[in-house]
């Protein structure tokens, strides 16, 4: 997860190099991954995950970028 995370750090540090538009990195997601998002949010009513998912949620990415003086 941690190379996950530090890939998208170096995608987000090369689009503010190059100055693109934010429009760049609001790309269309995989339907399996919307699926699996899905069911993450609506869980099951008897408790049982079939996903298992280290970690989930929103995280501020912009946060990690150190800001260019």
């Amino acid at each position: 997860m941690l190379l996950l995370f530090e890939a998208l750090q170096g995608y987000l540090t090369s689009a503010r190099k190059l100055k693109l538009r934010p429009q760049v990195l609001n790309q269309k997601s995989d339907p399996e991954y919307e699926k699996l998002w899905a069911n993450l949010q609506n869980p099951r009513k008897d408790g049982k995950n079939p996903n298992e998912v280290f970690t989930f949620g929103f995280l501020n990415l912009s946060s990690r970028i150190p800001a260019t003086v």
